[in-house]
C-alpha cells in the first residue's frame, strides 16, 4: 500500500455521527437558511463526507455551509464549500472541504484520537 503524506488523515465512523448544517453563501451572496440534519460518515482535517435527506439542487455554484455537530462533548463548529454531490435514492452524499485554521485542526485531530480510544475501548 502506497501511502501519500500530502493526504489528510481521514476518520471513518463506524456509527455517523449526528451534525446540523446550513447554508451561510450562495456564489458570493449571503443567504440565511434554517438548519438541516446530517449524518458525518468521514472527516479529515481537509474535509467531510456528510450524507442527508436534504437536497442541496445547486451543486453547480460555490456554496458555502457551516457544519455543527459533537464530538466527545465538545461542540465543533466548521466552515466548509460543497465540491461533490452523489445522490443515493432518498440519500444524498456530499464531500465538503473544510475552510479551518490550523490551531482547529489540531484540535479536531485530538478529539478524533480521543473518539477512537473510546470506540475502540466501548469507554462512556
Amino acid at each position: 500500500m502506497q501511502y501519500k503524506r500530502e493526504t489528510a488523515f481521514r476518520y471513518t465512523f463506524e456509527e455517523p455521527i449526528s451534525a446540523l448544517f446550513r447554508i451561510e453563501n450562495i456564489n458570493g451572496n449571503a443567504v440565511t437558511t434554517s438548519a438541516g440534519e446530517a449524518k458525518i460518515i468521514d472527516i479529515s482535517t481537509e474535509g467531510i463526507k456528510l450524507t442527508s435527506e436534504l437536497n442541496i439542487p445547486e451543486t453547480d455554484k460555490s456554496i458555502h455551509l457551516v457544519i455543527s455537530f459533537e464530538l466527545n462533548e465538545q461542540e465543533m463548529n466548521f466552515k466548509g464549500i460543497i465540491v461533490w454531490k452523489k445522490k443515493n435514492h432518498a440519500i444524498n452524499d456530499y464531500g465538503v472541504n473544510l475552510m479551518i485554521e490550523e490551531n482547529a485542526k489540531k484540535e479536531l485531530i485530538e478529539q478524533l484520537k480521543i473518539y477512537s480510544k473510546k470506540v475502540k475501548g466501548n469507554i462512556n
